[in-house]
């Protein structure tokens, strides 16, 4: 986003000035003009309160876009801790909520393959009373 200043005259950078110190960032609450020399998000997420393993991850992601590792697509290869491939792909926890569970994905699974044209009404209620209950035992 920076380079549009370059590009077109009504555009400009400004960023707010940070100290660091001791690890960690001080906001000046002073707006200068131009580019940050580097970005905050990582520690900014963290004041805000998101969870150490969402930070963790993160600087992971961070790490290996600043050592510029690209997949076999030439992509930014976005590793995880681990072997290759041991990576959990589910959604992590942001605030406290619960993550899907094996069987929320299997009753996901059952909604996907369920033919809906042939179901009778009846049928159609007993299948979302069995989901609906599956689904709540696993939100005790």
């Amino acid at each position: 986003m920076t380079d549009i200043a370059r590009t077109s005259p009504r555009a400009r950078n400004f960023h707010v000035s940070v100290r660091e110190w001791q690890g960690e960032i001080i906001f000046l609450r002073r707006i200068d003009e131009g580019s940050a020399s580097k970005s905050y998000g990582i520690q900014v997420a963290r004041l805000a309160g998101l969870p150490d393993p969402v930070i963790a991850r993160a600087r992971d992601i961070l790490k290996n876009l600043e050592s510029a590792e690209y997949n076999e697509y030439g992509l930014p290869s976005i590793a995880g801790p681990g072997a290759a491939g041991s990576v959990d792909t589910s959604q992590m926890e942001l605030f406290g909520g619960r993550r899907v569970s094996t069987d929320d994905d299997a009753v996901l699974e059952e909604i996907r393959k369920a033919d809906v044209e042939r179901l009778s009404p009846l049928d159609a209620l007993l299948h979302l009373a069995a989901w609906k209950e599956r689904l709540s035992k696993g939100n005790r």
